[in-house]
C-alpha cells in the first residue's frame, strides 16, 4: 500500500527578542497570516491525514496551532527529535513511524526537509520557503522502507507568489 508523507515547514519566525534561543523563536506576522493561507488552501487534504507529527520548537508548534484552528490536521505528537536541521536524523524518525499510518504529515525545519524531499524524490529543489506544504507519494510497503528515489512529488505549495 502506497504511503502519503506531507512534510510542512514552520511558517516564517521572529528574531525581535534576541534573548532567546532557537527553540524558543515565536511566529513572526508575516508567518502568522501565511499558516492561515495555507491551512485554508490545503484544507480538505490536510484533513485526511491520519496523525501529524511536529518538532517542539516553538515556532513549529505555533504553525500546528493555526493549521488546527482552521481544520487541518488531526491529532499531533509532538517529538524532540524533529527539532533537526539534518536530514538523515529526520529520516531515521520517519523510518520508526509505525506502519499502521498511511498517510502523515511532518511539521519542521529546513534544511532538513528541503535535503530529505530531494533524496525521497531525487529532484532539485531550488528553494523551500518558510511554511511551505508538500505531499510526496511513497512507493512503499512499510515507514522503514524510505530510500532514496522511492518517491514522487504530487505536490509543492507555497506561501508568497514568485516576484516577477
Amino acid at each position: 500500500m502506497p504511503r502519503q508523507l506531507w512534510l510542512i515547514r514552520h511558517a516564517k519566525s521572529s528574531w525581535d527578542d534576541l534573548s532567546l534561543d532557537d527553540h524558543q523563536r515565536p511566529l513572526a506576522a508575516r508567518g502568522v497570516n501565511a499558516a492561515n493561507k495555507m491551512a485554508l488552501r490545503h484544507l480538505a487534504e490536510l484533513s485526511q491525514v491520519e496523525r501529524c507529527f511536529c518538532s517542539t520548537a516553538t515556532r513549529a508548534k505555533q504553525t500546528l496551532a493555526l493549521f488546527q484552528q482552521q481544520g487541518a490536521l488531526p491529532d499531533s505528537q509532538y517529538l524532540d527529535p524533529l527539532y533537526t536541521f539534518d536530514d538523515k536524523a529526520l529520516l531515521r524518525e520517519l523510518q520508526a513511524i509505525p506502519d499502521a499510518l498511511t498517510e502523515i504529515a511532518v511539521l519542521g525545519h529546513n534544511p532538513a526537509i528541503h535535503e530529505l524531499v530531494e533524496w525521497l524524490t531525487g529532484e532539485t529543489i531550488v528553494k523551500l520557503p518558510t511554511c511551505a506544504v508538500i505531499k510526496l507519494e511513497c512507493d512503499i510497503a512499510s515507514w522503514s522502507a524510505l530510500s532514496d528515489d522511492c518517491a514522487y512529488l504530487a505536490l509543492f505549495s507555497v506561501a508568497r507568489r514568485p516576484r516577477s
